[in-house]
């Protein structure tokens, strides 16, 4: 059965989407990514346009997510986004996917921390509902004012700088420990 690869526009008014939308979740080649608005490495993005998109991801990637990403990082308005064919669109929603399925990896690698039986205790669960402000927070050394300025930085830049933290802070806690048992 042939779909027929409508732009957007002609998607978005569709009373009944479940062909494309089939064909969008099933369709091998629709499910490969493509940057076609050459957006490239998303490292290379702001750290905002990152953490955005990651909580866009974790809570549901939607179409306005990606128009407002495209809009963002490459100035084309949202009308002539509709324009595109949902088939193109579906391509690059996939490339938005698989870029911030390997900063979610790397981070993970990076960034993660397994907490004590003390830390737990203590309650460490519940600063998680804080999100990705933490990192922002810690990133503007905890000066709520320049967390706008944090934003605007190149995330390789900001992922960087949180790695050199924790491992500075592991090394520091590795070496109090030793020298506390002496």
């Amino acid at each position: 059965m042939k779909i027929e690869n409508l732009t957007f526009n002609e998607y978005f008014v569709l009373e009944d989407k479940s062909e494309q939308n089939f064909a969008i979740k099933y369709a091998k080649e629709l499910n490969d990514p493509v940057d076609i608005f050459e957006i490239g490495d998303f490292t290379e993005l702001t750290f905002k346009t990152v953490k955005d998109m990651q909580y866009s991801i974790t809570n549901g990637l939607t179409w306005d997510d990606i128009f407002e990403l495209i809009e963002s990082v490459k100035g084309i308005s949202q009308k002539e986004l509709g324009r595109r064919t949902i088939f193109d669109l579906a391509r690059f929603k996939c490339y938005v996917d698989a870029e911030i399925q390997r900063i979610n990896k790397v981070e993970n690698m990076s960034l993660s921390h397994t907490p004590t039986n003390d830390e737990e205790i203590a309650g460490i669960d519940d600063l998680s509902d804080l999100g990705t402000y933490l990192q922002f927070r810690d990133l503007a050394n905890e000066d709520i004012t320049k967390i706008k300025e944090i934003e605007k930085i190149k995330y390789s830049d900001c992922l960087l700088e949180l790695i050199a933290r924790k491992r500075i802070y592991e090394y520091r806690k590795a070496y109090n420990n030793r020298k506390n048992k002496h």
